[in-house]
């Protein structure tokens, strides 16, 4: 995999986790049903990679506004 070398991979993290936050958040407060699709397993995914990274506060909150969210099997 090639990276672009002005970009850090905490960085990358950093703007990921920023990215969920807003748009868990925005969900949330919509209190609409999502349907799970790919997008929603790649988030989830990202998810449990920041626990497994050890990123658990991060983790902890987006998991905790993941669960604000309605979230419905296709």
């Amino acid at each position: 995999m090639i990276l672009n070398s002005g970009i850090s991979i905490s960085e990358i993290i950093e703007y990921r986790v920023c990215m969920y936050k807003k748009v868990l958040k925005d969900m949330a407060g919509k209190r609409a049903q999502y349907k799970k699709c790919d997008r929603y397993k790649t988030m989830v995914d990202d998810i449990n990679l920041l626990g497994d990274l050890g990123c658990l506060s991060e983790f902890y909150e987006l998991s905790e506004l993941l669960s604000k969210c309605d979230f419905i099997d296709a």
